[in-house]
């Protein structure tokens, strides 16, 4: 075949699909929810939230959902045990105060 018989090989534009990145607050949602105790879960949660939401959006220019959905699920478990730890904390001393025994 020759270059005159193949009209892709030069003239003809093709067509580029569009680059993706990835999301920036998909990311940041998961090591804020990763690093920060307590408020960092909160914001990991919203910005989880956020970012699915600007992915779902960009009609495939951005990546990320799965960032995010760990970013909201790290961030709920963060809140929980922070909760549990506050909760324990104070429940466990007046506890042992009412027993006596210390």
């Amino acid at each position: 075949m020759t270059i005159e018989n193949n009209p892709n090989q030069f003239g003809t534009p093709q067509a580029i699909p569009p680059s993706t990145q990835t999301n920036t607050m998909a990311i940041i949602s998961l090591i804020v929810s990763l690093l920060i105790p307590f408020i960092g879960g909160i914001l990991g949660v919203i910005l989880g939230i956020v970012a699915r939401n600007q992915i779902k959006s960009s009609n495939g220019t951005q990546t990320g959902n799965g960032l995010a959905l760990a970013g909201i699920i790290v961030g709920i478990v963060n809140v929980v045990a922070m909760c549990l730890c506050i909760l324990i904390s104070i429940v466990l001393p007046l506890m042992i105060a009412s027993t006596g025994n210390y």
